[in-house]
């Protein structure tokens, strides 16, 4: 058995055969594509002047290669979709604890309870969630790289947690 990698003119590979002589003749033939001897991952390399070229370690898994360059980059506004993205999520879970403890119905019952103390501190609670939610939302609209806004999430989970 004979393994081959195609791949298109920028080096992207597209398949790996393992075949007979004959097999990959035809598909060869078949194929608008170069091609070198042995099977190399598409995830690991890219094909440069006929060689396989081990790509650079990916730095994280929303990076995208740019076989133009030969380089890992983020997608044309993907830090916009991440941060809009991961504010929302810190709406919902910065909701969702709120409610745990509160829900709407038991809100409600603490108001027209008329307990100034009782709805004191609901209150300070479910405010310094709120708090800690803008305060993270502000710091994610600020944040410069993807990374940093896993560290800000990451960051308002285990406080919040403590709450």
């Amino acid at each position: 058995m004979i393994l081959t990698t195609f791949y298109k003119e920028n080096g992207e590979i597209t398949v790996n055969l393992e075949s007979s002589l004959e097999v990959r003749q035809s598909t060869v033939d078949a194929r608008n594509e170069s091609w070198i001897d042995g099977s190399f991952s598409s995830e690991k390399y890219y094909i440069d002047n006929n060689t396989a070229v081990e790509k650079p370690p990916k730095p994280d898994k929303y990076s995208i290669f740019n076989y133009a360059t030969k380089e890992w980059e983020y997608p044309v506004n993907y830090l916009s979709t991440v941060k809009a993205n991961t504010q929302s999520l810190v709406n919902v879970v910065a909701g969702e604890k709120i409610t745990s403890k509160y829900p709407e119905y038991k809100q409600r019952n603490i108001l027209a309870s008329n307990d100034t103390e009782l709805i004191t501190a609901t209150w300070d609670w479910i405010n310094s969630i709120r708090n800690l939610s803008n305060t993270t939302n502000d710091a994610i609209n600020n944040a410069q790289n993807v990374q940093e806004i896993e560290n800000i999430y990451q960051h308002f989970s285990s406080n919040l947690k403590e709450l």
